[in-house]
């Protein structure tokens, strides 16, 4: 990570892919955004989806469970406790604050089709995290 005034520049060493984070209600600067391969708010204010369940315990670790608002995939195998109960919240317009975006009726859990495109454009300013 490489800090500058009001931005991040986060490398991913495994894939060499860059990305900025810089400071909400800042605007990042274009030679910066021509240099990452995506540039993210941050704080995020959408919140964030998982595609992985290995992923659930350091989201946990860093205190933003709430932050999640999806998980891409059947939420059976997810084994937090915590994220089963979020998964039963509502929130003041009687949504769910946490959705499982899948195909119930596939009998293999499907990520990729209808309900991750719907949910993607319900929510497009969710950053959807993936491991790789």
């Amino acid at each position: 990570m490489t800090y500058y005034k009001t931005y991040k520049i986060l490398t991913n060493k495994a894939t060499d892919k860059k990305y900025a984070l810089y400071q909400c209600g800042s605007v990042i600067p274009d030679r910066v955004r021509e240099l990452v391969d995506d540039a993210w708010a941050v704080p995020l204010q959408d919140g964030l989806a998982l595609s992985q369940p290995a992923t659930v315990p350091q989201i946990e670790q860093l205190g933003v469970r709430r932050q999640i608002k999806g998980y891409v995939g059947n939420p059976k195998f997810l084994s937090s406790p915590c994220m089963a109960t979020l998964g039963e919240e509502i929130d003041g317009d009687g949504s769910k604050i946490f959705q499982a975006i899948f195909d119930s009726s596939d009998s293999f859990p499907n990520t990729s089709g209808t309900p991750k495109a719907d949910f993607i454009t319900a929510n497009p300013q969710v950053a959807i995290l993936k491991s790789s």
